[in-house]
């Protein structure tokens, strides 16, 4: 195992663990989090949004993976509970920029099932 497979396995148990903001020194002084591409802002903001959402989220495969050594991805889901009282379900992918041994960049792409179902629709009705 690579020394930044190591630190994405040690994020992850601190992560599922609620302590991501005891893991401050694996994170780059210039660590960038975004969501669905929005503006970036940094690790206490991320830190603050993880410890709301880390019991929710679920990796799909149960772990990240790397083709490069570099860039860590994996599907995530995050049961929500709306204002109706519903829970829908959102749908996506996180993915983990690391170099050196430190988190440069946090990157968390979803949508609700629902809309994903609908954008592969679309998808399938524009390529035929």
């Amino acid at each position: 195992m690579s020394d930044n497979a190591k630190t994405i396995a040690y994020l992850h148990e601190y992560f599922l663990n609620n302590n991501i903001k005891k893991i401050s020194n694996i994170f780059s002084p210039h660590f960038k989090f975004y969501v669905n591409n929005e503006d970036a802002v940094g690790f206490e903001e991320f830190a603050n949004q993880m410890a709301e959402a880390c019991e929710d989220i679920v990796l799909v495969s149960g772990k990240m993976t790397s083709q490069d050594d570099i860039h860590f991805s994996a599907e995530i889901e995050l049961p929500v509970i709306t204002e109706d009282n519903e829970t829908i379900t959102q749908v996506g992918f996180v993915e983990v920029q690391i170099r050196n041994c430190l988190i440069e960049s946090f990157n968390l792409h979803f949508q609700t099932k629902a809309d994903a179902i609908q954008d592969l629709h679309q998808m399938t009705q524009n390529v035929a």
